[in-house]
């Protein structure tokens, strides 16, 4: 999910998780202690009901949104090329839910659930997947699939995002509808969030396995690097860096801290070139701590912990399956997959340059042989202590790649 959605955290990028954190986490993931949900490999639209106009409204971005969303009319000026797929999806997507909404819901419940008795707006999240509008994963069918999120815009103008506003609304949406699933003219399928607990439930003693094994990993990064279950991710990083930066020249406290706060407190470039003022750090070691500072060796200094969070990501989807696409469905998405993978990671090496190569090499070396490859679904998302974080195993690096691809055939051609 992007644009209006927001990212959704992989455990790693949150440095404010502690150890202790990360073990409870996957406890309560291995033993079906959250809700659980299947992340769809779709396009985000934020869409509303318009009581003014009797019509759906769609928005992919804040702009959109405070210009009150798209009507059909506007999705055609937004996207005029009739070549491309963008505005006839969302054009066939906007009736469809304008027919579901009013052939299920009652029009008075309709104003509730999307505000107007209480003079707001609210805006439901979901996901769009379309033959014409896929991503990675193939699902060869048309649904639209709703998120347990969304956005209020308040009597004032203001934009809430915080759960609490939009999960009244939200309940209210999901209990008028009487079923999970709904299939519409034999074409589009309209799916509440997709549970995926059951299909935890159901391999209990594989994931108390995984578990087990995800502890002992974590246990031994923890070792090497004495870090306890208080310290959390930005201080392993910290750590790790420390080391690093003392091995390259940083050996009093004095340049060593005044090298860590300039990278932390982030107050601005001007802070970095004031470590020239200790006549005892070189030009390397300035540069070193500029290229920190950008932020591009964070992820080196994480690669342990995020190797052990992604290896606990492939593992936790390796028995599931997406409630999309029937197995034998799925085995052919992913062999579409390995053939388009293959020809992107040609054309990279054909094309790229060597930083391009040496970002390929990395996400490659995470997915492996890509004949033995295979997941089931995109991801799964939860919710963890207030804060939304997704786990979404090799479709990580894959997408990666696909980008990269992108970029590189852009520049090619």
């Amino acid at each position: 999910m992007s644009g209006l959605g927001g990212h959704i955290m992989h455990l790693y990028e949150d440095n404010t998780l502690t150890f202790g954190d990360l073990k409870n986490i996957a406890k309560d993931l291995c033993t079906s202690a959250i809700n659980v949900t299947e992340k769809v490999d779709g396009v985000n639209i934020f869409f509303n009901y318009d009581f003014s106009t009797d019509d759906i409204r769609i928005a992919r971005n804040k702009s959109m949104l405070l210009r009150g969303g798209l009507d059909e009319d506007g999705v055609r000026r937004q996207w005029p090329d009739v070549h491309l797929p963008f505005g006839r999806v969302f054009i066939e997507s906007i009736g469809v839910l304008k027919n579901f909404i009013k052939k299920h819901i009652r029009r008075e419940l309709m104003e509730s659930i999307f505000g107007n008795r209480s003079g707001k707006e609210v805006w439901f999240s979901a996901e769009i997947i379309h033959p014409e509008l896929t991503n990675v994963i193939y699902y060869g069918k048309k649904a639209i699939v709703f998120h347990c999120d969304g956005i209020v815009i308040d009597h004032t103008g203001n934009i809430l995002r915080q759960s609490t506003n939009i999960k009244p609304h939200f309940d209210l949406f999901m209990k008028s509808l009487e079923s999970k699933y709904y299939l519409l003219d034999n074409q589009w399928r309209i799916l509440k969030p997709i549970d995926i607990n059951k299909q935890i439930n159901d391999n209990l003693d594989y994931y108390h396995s995984l578990l087990h094994n995800f502890n002992r990993n974590l246990d031994h990064i923890m070792e090497k690097w004495r870090i306890t279950n208080e310290n959390t991710i930005f201080d392993f990083f910290r750590k790790r860096m420390s080391g690093y930066l003392q091995k390259n020249g940083f050996t009093s406290d004095t340049e060593l801290n005044a090298a860590l706060n300039t990278i932390f407190e982030k107050k601005g470039i001007n802070e970095v070139e004031s470590l020239l003022n200790y006549e005892s750090i070189t030009y390397y070691q300035y540069d070193l701590v500029k290229k920190i500072y950008g932020g591009k060796y964070y992820y080196k200094f994480l690669r342990p912990l995020e190797k052990c969070i992604f290896d606990f990501s492939v593992k936790f989807l390796k028995p599931l399956h997406s409630s999309l696409m029937s197995k034998g469905e799925s085995y052919n998405a992913i062999k579409r997959i390995k053939i388009q993978l293959k020809k992107a990671i040609s054309n990279i090496n054909k094309h790229g340059n060597q930083e391009i190569v040496d970002q390929l090499t990395a996400n490659a070396a995470k997915i492996g042989n890509i004949d033995d490859l295979y997941f089931g679904l995109e991801g799964v998302v939860f919710q963890w202590n207030n804060k939304k974080y997704k786990l979404t195993g090799y479709f990580a690096p894959i997408n990666k790649i696909y980008n990269i691809n992108k970029n590189v055939s852009i520049k090619y051609t």
